[in-house]
Parts: C-alpha cells; sequence; structure tokens
C-alpha cells in the first residue's frame, strides 16, 4: 500500500512496503530513488525545496536519479570553510 508523505512542486515522497521512494510526478518511470528511512527521503526533499547539493555520495546519486544530472549541477555547492593555522 502507497500512503504520500510529503510532497513539493512535482516531488513526492512515498510510503512503501520495504522503504520510502522520492519521485518526480511529471517525469518518466526512472525519475525516482529508494531510501530505507523517513529522514533520508524527507532530506532529499529538502535539498530539492531548497536548491541545495548534498554533500554525500548516495544522496548525489539518488538526487541525479531524480532531477538529473543537468538540473542538480545548477545547484549551489557547500563551500568549504577555510583552514587557518595560527603560526608563531
Amino acid at each position: 500500500m502507497q500512503r504520500v508523505i510529503a510532497s513539493y512542486s512535482h516531488y513526492e515522497v512515498i510510503k512503501i512496503n520495504k522503504g520510502y521512494v522520492v519521485k518526480d510526478c511529471c517525469g518518466s518511470s526512472e525519475n525516482h530513488a529508494h531510501f530505507d528511512k523517513e529522514g533520508g527521503a524527507l532530506r532529499a526533499l529538502y535539498l530539492i525545496k531548497h536548491r541545495r547539493y548534498p554533500k554525500g555520495a548516495y544522496m548525489t546519486k539518488a538526487l541525479i536519479r531524480v532531477l538529473g544530472e543537468d538540473i542538480l549541477s545548477t545547484y549551489a555547492r557547500p563551500k568549504r570553510k577555510e583552514k587557518y593555522v595560527n603560526r608563531r
């Protein structure tokens, strides 16, 4: 049994028997990603909503499947903090 947990624009988080799916309703059937826990699926939806580039490799691959590589490349990448070493 499928149940919609959350949605944003034309993206949905759906509860299925063995986890959660984030899918693009307007895209083809290939535009979806599976997650084990609800938190991961909702995090993916948050990143889509706020146009943020994910830090981890797993989330990056998942969002490439949902959005496509061309759309994900336009998202803002996280900035690395400059490492400062105090020298005497």
